[in-house]
């Protein structure tokens, strides 16, 4: 299982296109649960950590094989990603695979059979 907790300097000009992307993506369910199981992604969040000289997009992802799951998603053609593409990677300058930092899991545990979730 791949844990994974990638964290992105983020310009303060561009938070609320952040909020926006990840308010638009709530309110897609069916379209994000068709994602994550291309991916076999378990769990993914997006957290905003905002300081008073930086903030932070915080990145985690839990999967079987997180290549695969970058893999499924630089192939994807769906109009949800190509949104989250769009914001992420042109607006805010983010290369999905050069996070400022990438944290050490030092723990992990979860419940097997648990409900899906989209909030």
């Amino acid at each position: 299982m791949d844990v994974i907790l990638l964290r992105y300097e983020i310009p303060s000009d561009r938070i609320n296109d952040l909020r926006k992307l990840f308010s638009e993506a709530k309110n897609r369910e069916s379209e994000v649960a068709d994602i994550l199981q291309r991916e076999e992604m378990l769990t993914e969040s997006i957290f905003l950590e905002e300081g008073p000289d930086v903030s932070y997009l915080l990145w985690y992802m839990e999967t079987p094989d997180i290549e695969k799951a970058w893999e499924t998603y630089e192939e994807a053609t769906d109009a949800l990603i190509a949104e989250s593409r769009e914001v992420m990677e042109e607006a805010l300058n983010i290369d999905f695979h050069s996070a400022v930092s990438e944290c050490e899991c030092l723990f992990h545990a979860g419940q097997r059979d648990r409900p899906a979730v989209i909030q």
